[in-house]
């Protein structure tokens, strides 16, 4: 049923079964997230130096033998995040940038939880925000946007 056929009643009760929906999901994903730290903790294992060493030289015998270039990409934005002191100098490659903000789109708790676990290494949630708010988003011509498309053609024709 359209929201526009429905009582006043109606909208509120199914405003109240989705709040009851989304406290559910966050619960079921506050479990999880416990659930894999515990797990982690009692299963995790802690390398030392030649145990990291040699995942290091597995990883670059790796990235030689992958085809795909996605792949590619994503392995090697991770080698370059394993070899830094810290994340916050890192320097992420646009496609990674455009597939992290796709999935916070999709889901950003799933890519909270992704990004906290220490799997694998993800852009800020504040470097996504800079990147999708780097223009005004509005309906028509936006003199901002023109103005970034007028200089990205003046390069490419240089």
């Amino acid at each position: 049923m359209q929201h526009s056929n429905m009582s006043k009643l109606q909208l509120i009760e199914k405003n109240h079964q989705q709040k009851d929906k989304i406290t559910n999901l966050q619960n079921e994903i506050l479990r999880t997230r416990n659930q894999f730290q515990l797990e982690m903790a009692s299963k995790g294992v802690t390398l030392d130096l030649s145990q990291s060493l040699e995942i290091k030289d597995t990883m670059a015998t790796c990235n030689a033998e992958m085809e795909n270039s996605h792949q590619r990409l994503f392995w090697t934005e991770q080698m370059k995040c394993m070899n830094l002191q810290s994340t916050k100098g890192m320097r992420w490659h646009p496609m990674i940038l455009r597939w992290c903000l796709y999935l916070r789109q999709k889901s950003s708790a799933a890519y909270d939880a992704l990004r906290d676990s220490g799997f694998i290494t993800l852009p800020s949630s504040r470097t996504l925000f800079d990147y999708s708010h780097y223009t005004r988003s509005d309906n028509g011509f936006l003199p901002d946007v023109t103005k970034v498309l007028k200089v990205d053609a003046t390069k490419r024709c240089v």
